[in-house]
């Protein structure tokens, strides 16, 4: 599966939200970007995708910012690629899914 720039700057940014020893209080967008060295103004694009997608949510105001709304272990990976692209469909995996056909029927855990 290829994997564009949004979905692996989402997927880093959450990462770096799951990892922090309190989750329970939310991480301003500034944070996530010098601890990701990803760009301010494309991380806050995303999480707001990702934040539409129910898979973070924010507080406004002082000391607010993002926090994942659920257990990092119940985020999935093709949530996360479907909030920031659109979503995914068989094909979109190059091999071994080729013609729309896949070597792991029934155990694919992207879909």
């Amino acid at each position: 599966m290829r994997v564009s720039t949004r979905g692996d700057y989402a997927c880093r940014a959450l990462l770096s939200m799951a990892i922090r020893d309190d989750r329970s209080k939310p991480v301003s967008v500034r944070d996530i970007a010098e601890r990701t060295a990803l760009p301010q103004p494309y991380l806050e694009q995303i999480l707001l995708s990702l934040k539409g997608a129910g898979i973070v949510r924010s507080k406004r105001g002082v000391g607010g910012g993002y926090m994942l709304s659920r257990e990092p272990k119940d985020i999935r990976l093709s949530a996360v690629v479907s909030a920031v692209d659109g979503p995914i469909v068989a094909g979109d995996f190059g091999q071994p899914h080729t013609d729309g056909a896949c070597d792991h029927e029934g155990q694919c855990v992207l879909l």
